[in-house]
This record gives structure tokens, C-alpha cells and sequence, in this order.
């Protein structure tokens, strides 16, 4: 429902005005002027009782004067006047006045008053985190273009400056220093840039409201000045309150979703930040285990997000970001909005295609990328939600048609074939591990998808499936016996693949007549290959006759000595 613009705070976040601040303003000495009063206003708000801001003083600061001081962020000349710590803690006051006021579609995010509060503690925090990093001047001298308002080089600079952060933690340095909770590296202490109390009132403010957090950061352009100092400053806030906070965890998890929603929309320099936050504050356990939408509205919202991001940003093809995004992604769907499923799943192939044809076999990465990808993709199709989502035959069929079409199989069989063999015990573990992810996908779409649909749909493949599979017989013929391992552990998750797919009777009748015609038998494989085994066996001592071939129609009149495929595959749990 459309509400007119509220008196104090202005239009909805979904009836704004999508005005860019992208571009530079060189301010008059009036703009300037008025802009310089108007921070003084709102930094004044910062000392003040928190009764006076929320009855009398708070009034006093409106739209007009955050306006006027947002424009000091979009020149290089007035950008200084920003450093202004005050300002911070004045904003999170104002944005709390708004909360809980009647009507209820009126919160923090919900209006452009709250929003641009947010706005501004946001260009006013990357500002002075740059300058306590001693990198405002350095942005400053690289800002040649005279389109783009100077905020955004600062946040771009920010974001940069946040990975370093997290490179330096790993590294066991501290970084804490510029917030002013540590001393720095020569001794020298900074001055708190802000009261861990009012960190903790911002992080609930957001949380309390994320859903019009998400929509508010969500025109999916760069209209917005990026957030990962602040994501940044989160984490650190959720790493100072592990160590005195029993319920810390409890807020990691809200920081993951939060870090998590973010990520969906920001553009590509913001969300490489904000992964390195969501990698510092992972969460195991029950958090997976509840769904993260609001309500419909929502869920449909970061399923869009998601689908919009893969569609325009060709940057995030070139990363392994999808995959994360997927763990918030697959606990929003609901069963009013599972008919967005089909092209979530379409989109992450594509990226799947993408990110695959860029990768060398020979990098280190190729392995990890492989199982990164197919569990993402297992967890995207059964989360383990309780209760489960429940997908109706319409949307069951339209998923499976995108991955036939999509060529999700021809995928599976690719990494398969393009998987090297181990040199090390690591490496034969990591492609242990990408076997068993290829058979959790298959395992996941049968939790979601009956199997007879499931054979219905690919039953066309079988074909190109038994091209793939005499591949892997064949190869091991004359190898060592490390590399006949490998390539009989790549067939058997082939296998197990078709079976889990319910491809094993269209397999089994494609062997039998293709057996029965010597140029097929000749165009896919041994001219007297037993269909039912992994290997390429000739009739020798293995496969002492022909009967199923010449006389009987079926595979399973062979020697017993060579198994049938189901016999092989109930067999087969090494590693597994």
C-alpha cells in the first residue's frame, strides 16, 4: 500500500526518488556555507540528553539539513569538513527516533528521514576511518574525475583498505587501533571513534529492521556509498563483545545474515569487503536451520536480489561469490515464492558455466571451486529447513528443464573428466571430496524432485551419459595403478550420479541394444565391453561369453564375475 510522504519523515524508501549521488558538486560558498551549519547542528545533537534529541532537539534537524550536509561528500573541496566523529553517534540518535512510531510502516529504513541519517553516518564514518588510516589526502589526489562525487573513490578506498584489515588479522596484527579500543603499532592512541554502546544500538537498529535495511541499499546501482567500513567495524564490535558477551554467537548470527543481505546488492569492490566479513564471522549449526525471510515481501526481495545481481554484475562471474550468497538465498524461499526458484537455479548455472570455462584444470583452485559450487548448489535444492519447503510438480518440473536445458549434466561430466589425479594424499582427498559433493547434488534433487520425474527429464541424455562412462572405462588400460584408482572413483560417481538420477533402466536398455549393433557397440566403446562394469574387459577370463549380447537381450544373463551396474554401485561406498 502507497503512503503519501509523512510530514517529518518524507516518502517511503519504495516511493524515493532514486536521485543519484554519483556526481561531483563543486559547492558555492552559500551551499558550502549551509552545509558546514547544518553538520554543526547535527554534531551538536551528540552531546545532548538522549530525552532532549528524541522530544525537542531531533525535531529541529529535518530533511532540508541532512540534505545540505550530504553535499559536503561530493566534492574534494568540502569532503574535509566530514571528519567530524560527533556526527556518528548524533546520527544513530536520529535514526532511533524514528523507531517504533506509529503507523507501524514507519521504522529507520522505512522513510527518507532515517535513511538519510544512515546516508550520512556512512560517508561521515568512511571519511574519518580513511583519515585515521592516513589515506584521505592519497583518494583525494586521485580524484581526476570530475564526474564522480568524491565519496565514492573514499568508499572504494575503504573497501580496499577493509581486506587489507582482515589480511592483517590473519596474520595476527592488530587493527583495532583506528577505532580508538587499542593502541596502534607505535604506541599512540586514538581518540574512540565510537562508544561500543552506540555500535550496539546501530547493529539492533538495522537488525530490527532488516528488511527495509535491504530494500533501502537495493536500486542495484551505485547510488548508494558502500557500507563495508561499517561491516568492517561489526566484526570487530562482534569480536570485542566474544570475549565479555555469553550471547555473542547470538550476534554473530545476526552480523552473518546482515553482512549476507549486504552482499547481495553491493557492487563488486563493496562485497569482496563484506565476504571477508562474512568469512570472519561464519556460523554453524542452528542458523542454518531457520528460514531468514521477514515474510514473503522479503523472501521475494532477496530472491530478486539475487537473480538481479548474477544478471548484471559480470564481475561477480569472475568470483566465487555466488556460493555464498546462496546459504541466505535457500533459506528464504517459501512456498509463495518458489516459483523464483527456477531462475535462481538457472542463474547459478550460468555462473557455474562461467566461472568453470575460466578456471585451469591446473590451478590449485579447480578442485575446491568444483565441491564450493555443487554444495552450494545441493544446499540451494534441500536446505535443511525444519520444516522443509515443499516444492509443488510445477516448480519441481520447471527446475529440472532449466538444468537439462542449462546443461547442468554436461557440467558434472566435464569437472569429472578435467579432474587430475592426486600426486599427494591431499590431492587424491580433494577429489575424493569433489565425488562426494557430485553425489550430495544427486542425493539433494531426489529429497526434491520424484525420481521418475527425474528420469523423465533426463532419460534423453543417456546417450552422452554412456559416451562419458566408456571414457572413464578406457582410460585406465596401461596407467599406474594410482591413476586407474582415480579414474575408476571418477566413473563410480558417474555412476552414482544416473542411478540417484533414476537413469539406470533407460542405462541398462540403451547397453543392451547398443550392444546388439556392432557400429554402436564400436562408435561408444569396446566392440565387447560389459556395459555393467567400470572397466573396458575384452571376453577373456572376466567375460567368457556372449549370450547377452547374441542370444539373451539382457545385461544381467553376463557372467557373474562382471557385475551389473546396480550390483556395482550397491558396491560402491568407499569414500562416500
Amino acid at each position: 500500500m502507497a503512503y503519501p510522504p509523512h510530514p517529518r519523515w518524507g516518502c517511503s524508501v519504495e516511493a524515493r526518488a532514486l536521485v543519484s549521488d554519483l556526481e561531483r558538486a563543486d559547492l558555492n560558498p552559500a551551499l558550502e556555507h549551509a552545509g558546514i551549519q547544518a553538520l554543526q547542528k547535527i554534531s551538536r545533537l551528540s552531546s545532548e540528553s538522549y530525552t532532549l534529541v528524541q522530544t525537542d532537539l531531533g525535531k529541529e534537524i529535518n530533511i532540508t539539513i541532512l540534505q545540505a550536509a550530504f553535499l559536503l561528500a561530493r566534492g574534494p573541496r568540502t569532503i574535509h569538513h566530514l571528519a567530524n566523529p560527533p556526527v556518528l553517534k548524533s546520527c544513530i540518535r536520529l535514526m532511533k527516533t524514528v523507531e517504533g512510531l506509529p503507523p507501524t510502516e514507519i521504522t529507520p529504513f522505512s522513510h527518507e528521514y532515517g535513511y538519510l541519517c544512515f546516508k550520512l553516518f556512512i560517508v561521515v564514518l568512511n571519511v574519518c576511518l580513511l583519515e585515521r588510516w592516513d589515506k584521505l589526502e592519497e583518494v583525494l589526489t586521485l580524484c581526476k574525475d570530475k564526474e564522480l562525487a568524491v565519496h565514492v573513490y573514499i568508499s572504494d578506498m575503504v573497501a580496499f583498505i577493509v581486506g587489507k584489515q582482515f589480511e592483517a588479522l590473519k596474520s595476527g596484527e592488530g587493527c583495532d587501533w583506528v577505532l580508538g579500543w587499542s593502541a596502534s603499532a607505535n604506541g599512540r592512541r586514538q581518540p574512540t571513534l565510537l562508544p561500543l554502546s552506540d555500535i550496539s544500538t546501530l547493529f539492533n537498529l538495522i537488525w530490527d529492521d532488516r528488511k527495509k535495511f535491504l530494500l533501502s541499499q537495493a536500486p542495484f546501482t551505485r547510488k548508494v556509498t558502500g557500507l563495508s567500513g561499517l561491516m568492517f567495524v561489526f566484526s570487530r564490535y562482534i569480536a570485542h563483545e566474544r570475549k565479555k558477551n555469553l550471547e555473542w554467537k547470538l550476534l554473530q548470527g545476526k552480523l552473518y545474515e546482515i553482512a549476507l543481505r549486504y552482499a547481495l546488492v553491493a557492487d563488486a569492490r563493496q562485497r569482496r569487503a563484506t565476504v571477508d566479513v562474512i568469512d570472519a564471522n561464519k556460523c554453524t549449526g542452528d542458523w542454518y536451520n531457520t528460514p531468514k525471510h521477514i515474510d514473503t515481501e522479503d523472501s521475494r526481495l532477496i530472491l530478486g536480489a539475487y537473480i538481479q545481481t548474477l544478471t548484471r554484475d559480470e564481475e561477480i562471474h569472475e568470483t566465487l561469490h555466488p556460493p555464498v550468497l546462496l546459504r541466505l538465498v535457500a533459506l528464504s524461499v517459501n512456498d509463495s515464492t518458489q516459483e523464483l526458484l527456477p531462475e535462481v537455479v538457472r542463474w547459478t548455472i550460468e555462473y557455474g558455466w562461467r566461472m568453470f570455462l575460466s578456471l585451469d584444470d591446473e590451478e590449485d583452485n579447480f578442485e575446491m571451486f568444483i565441491k564450493f559450487f555443487m554444495s552450494a548448489f545441493s544446499y540451494l535444492l534441500s536446505p535443511p529447513l525444519h520444516p522443509p519447503v515443499r516444492l509443488i510438480p510445477l516448480t519441481q518440473t520447471k527446475v529440472i528443464e532449466v538444468m537439462r536445458k542449462k546443461g547442468l549434466l554436461d557440467w558434472i561430466a566435464r569437472a569429472l573428466i578435467q579432474l587430475r589425479p592426486g600426486t599427494t594424499y591431499a590431492e587424491s582427498e580433494a577429489n575424493g571430496d569433489v565425488h562426494e559433493s557430485l553425489i550430495l547434488f544427486g542425493k539433494s534433487l531426489t529429497e526434491v524432485v520424484p525420481q521418475r520425474e527425474l528420469e523423465r527429464c533426463f532419460g534423453q541424455y543417456v546417450p552422452e551419459w554412456w559416451k562419458v562412462h566408456r571414457y572413464f572405462a578406457s582410460i585406465p588400460a596401461g596407467r599406474s595403478s594410482d591413476h586407474r584408482d582415480h579414474y575408476e572413483h571418477c566413473g563410480h560417481a558417474w555412476l552414482k550420479v544416473a542411478e540417484l538420477l533414476g537413469l539406470e533402466p533407460a542405462i541398462d536398455e540403451y547397453a543392451s541394444e547398443n550392444y546388439y549393433n556392432g557400429e554402436a557397440a564400436r562408435s561408444s566403446g569396446a566392440r565387447f565391453g560389459c556395459t555393467g562394469c567400470i572397466h573396458t574387459w575384452y571376453c577373456d577370463d572376466r567375460c567368457k561369453r556372449m549370450d547377452w549380447r547374441l542370444v539373451h537381450p539382457h545385461i544381467h544373463s553376463h557372467d557373474e564375475s562382471a557385475p551389473a551396474l546396480r550390483d556395482l554401485l550397491s558396491g560402491f561406498g568407499h569414500g562416500f
